[in-house]
């Protein structure tokens, strides 16, 4: 009788660690891949109303839309980049990509910069200052992998 009880244990043991990482798992997935996180801070931060926020969201679907497009267009010359491997073409032909993919991530860095230059104009003067503020924190907010601040 006793293994019978150690055996119940045991499985009632291992229903309550499945239960725990199941709970943590959908913790997980309410976080999502950045979606609200950067949105929610700069709303928060810079104190927006309810129709600065959705001023907001428009600019962030705008700017979503845009650096989709770009990205496309990069990872395209990317695989042609790295296609070319397979040819052993000479390097006339992957300096020409090389460039394409400059000119491409400069897009890229324009577009952002445009996006923020917008989303300070939904600021009112008093948020001004906030926004200024913001501006440290941005490479941190966005970065893909959390970065180290300097001091």
């Amino acid at each position: 009788m006793k293994k019978q009880n150690l055996f119940k244990y045991i499985a009632i043991l291992f229903f309550l660690i499945n239960i725990v990482i199941l709970f943590i798992m959908s913790k997980r997935h309410q976080i999502g891949p950045r979606g609200e996180g950067p949105k929610k801070i700069i709303i928060e931060k810079l104190h927006f109303d309810k129709s600065q926020a959705e001023a907001y969201q428009l600019l962030i679907d705008d700017h979503r839309m845009k650096i989709n497009t770009l990205e496309s267009q990069l990872m395209d010359l990317k695989n042609k980049l790295y296609s070319s491997l397979k040819d052993d073409e000479n390097g006339l032909n992957t300096d020409s990509l090389m460039t394409k993919i400059n000119v491409v991530q400069l897009d890229i860095e324009k577009v952002h910069y445009h996006h923020f230059q917008d989303i300070k104009s939904l600021c009112q003067p008093d948020q001004k200052p906030l926004f200024d503020k913001l501006t440290e924190e941005m490479t941190f907010l966005f970065s893909p992998k959390p970065l180290k601040k300097k001091r």
